[in-house]
């Protein structure tokens, strides 16, 4: 099924969210300070792992897995316990990873609803929803956990290697 591409404007102005432990969005976990792009095997060609204590997030370009309009893979994986873990993938175009990661704050027009519900700055329904450098992928979320999305917090590293990935690729 394609996905209907939306009119996309600059916005500038965020919805708050409800806030916990200072400054984190409600919906977002706070292992999200223990993610990471560091290492010197972050970036292998066309993609790029983010890491963390418990949970993982591999972004690939592919094509043939993706599609045409939307080629970024992104596979995460959040380990509960040593029994437990949830496993989730969505597609992402090239637009969806700028906006997603921090590198515009452009958004889509008809996702306002979902700002206006939860807080953030940008979001794009089932793929993630931003609040400043505050990350999760697919989604909003109860933060916390055996919360099945995965939450990042977006560093000058993880900004600068998703940069590098998508440069890379286009």
């Amino acid at each position: 099924m394609k996905r209907k591409m939306p009119t996309v404007r600059s916005h500038p102005r965020s919805y708050p969210p409800q806030t916990k432990m200072g400054d984190i969005p409600i919906w977002c976990h706070h292992h999200c300070y223990k993610m990471s792009a560091k290492g010197a095997n972050n970036i292998q060609g066309s993609s790029l792992t983010i890491k963390g204590s418990a949970a993982t997030l591999h972004i690939a370009f592919d094509p043939k897995i993706g599609r045409a309009e939307a080629p970024w893979v992104l596979s995460w994986e959040i380990k509960y316990s040593f029994t437990e873990k949830v496993v989730g993938v969505t597609v992402f175009t090239t637009e969806d990873m700028k906006q997603a990661f921090g590198l515009t704050d452009d958004r889509p027009d008809e996702e306002n609803w979902l700002l206006e519900r939860f807080g953030g700055s940008v979001a794009q329904q089932g793929h993630y929803i931003r609040y400043g450098p505050f990350l999760n992928i697919p989604g909003p979320g109860i933060g916390h956990d055996g919360d099945p999305n995965i939450s990042i917090k977006i560093d000058s590293e993880i900004k600068a290697a998703v940069v590098k990935l998508i440069t890379g690729r286009l």
